[in-house]
């Protein structure tokens, strides 16, 4: 191989370091949705009230708000997990940024949108730039 894309979370927790190693600007690539955040889905009907009050301790508020988010995104473009679509939210206190990348399967067609809000206003907020992808196109660009 000449080149390898591994996600930086994979080699950390190998504990993998290598010298020739370039690391990808979030401006070169942002992540999928939720990528990196783990997930734990239950069956509330067939699991103790326990485990789910001890699931919600070990729920992080902020990271759950950011994939609930970047998946939003992801559905309000039809998409899946194969769809060209990178969306990262990061929160800081009660401020949030929404960086959006669609492209068409081969890359070579690309429309980036960014958002800064207040996380009080999340739901307009987010509505209100998927309106904008929508309008510009971004549908159209997947689906090519």
């Amino acid at each position: 191989m000449d080149g390898l894309i591994v996600a930086k979370a994979a080699l950390n927790r190998l504990k993998i370091s290598h010298p020739n190693v370039h690391e990808f600007s979030e401006a070169q690539m942002l992540p999928a949705a939720a990528q990196g955040a783990i997930g734990v889905e239950v069956n509330t009907k067939e699991v103790s009230s326990d485990i789910s009050d001890l699931l919600h301790l070990i729920n992080d508020n902020l990271t759950y708000q950011a994939t609930e988010i970047e998946r939003l995104v992801v559905a309000s473009m039809e998409g899946n997990c194969l769809s060209p679509i990178s969306a990262l939210c990061k929160i800081d206190g009660q401020d949030a940024e929404l960086k959006i990348r669609v492209s068409n399967q081969a890359g070579t067609d690309v429309y980036n949108e960014v958002t800064r809000f207040k996380l009080k206003n999340k739901v307009d907020a987010v509505n209100d730039c998927i309106e904008i992808l929508i309008r510009n196109g971004a549908k159209e660009i997947i689906q090519r």
